[in-house]
């Protein structure tokens, strides 16, 4: 753990609030006291994990982040992913029963499902999956949106290797960032 001191303290100086982190361990058991003194080194500088799931991890769905968190008994938050959200089985509804409390802010970006998805036995088994501008894919994302806490703070994820050939890094930011707003204005 004390490897991760200098990050999460470097984060705080920049003035994060959150450090994300996410469960890549087969032992449960061992995932949750990890997690626990994760959290606890993280509090150490004013930070709260934020616990992200995702199938290409052990730590695949929503019902088992919240698990993993009221065992971990911290504070700790849900970093969405609609990609993820989607690729596990959840649904906006999923998100909506759950304590707004954990969702202070959320990743946005759109995706394309492979065949068969979702597969509960691949779960921690799957690549990265397939990511796609806001509104150009095939995620229920507007339902997700609408079952989040309103007026959250969104993080774009969408890798420079969706961009066309030939975009700069800081051009396809701008790209990125003109389409999620095109997106978000039409909903």
């Amino acid at each position: 753990m004390a490897r991760f001191a200098p990050a999460l303290e470097l984060g705080a100086a920049f003035g994060a609030k959150y450090a994300t982190v996410m469960g890549d361990d087969a032992d449960w058991s061992r995932q949750r006291d990890n997690f626990v003194k994760t959290c606890d080194l993280a509090a150490q500088f004013g930070l709260t994990c934020s616990l992200e799931f995702a199938v290409i991890r052990p730590l695949a769905t929503l019902p088992e982040t919240v698990r993993l968190i009221s065992e971990a008994k911290r504070d700790a938050v849900i970093c969405l992913d609609p990609l993820h959200l989607a690729r596990s089985g959840g649904s906006p509804a999923d998100v909506k029963a759950l304590d707004p409390k954990y969702f202070p802010y959320a990743q946005i970006s759109d995706g394309v499902l492979d065949p068969g998805e979702p597969n509960p036995a691949l779960f921690g088994k799957l690549g990265l999956g397939t990511r796609a501008v806001p509104g150009e894919g095939m995620l229920p994302l507007r339902e997700i949106l609408a079952a989040l806490p309103r007026d959250i703070p969104l993080s774009v994820e969408l890798p420079h290797a969706l961009a066309p050939q030939g975009t700069s890094a800081r051009d396809w930011a701008k790209m990125t960032l003109e389409r999620t707003r095109e997106f978000l204005a039409q909903g």
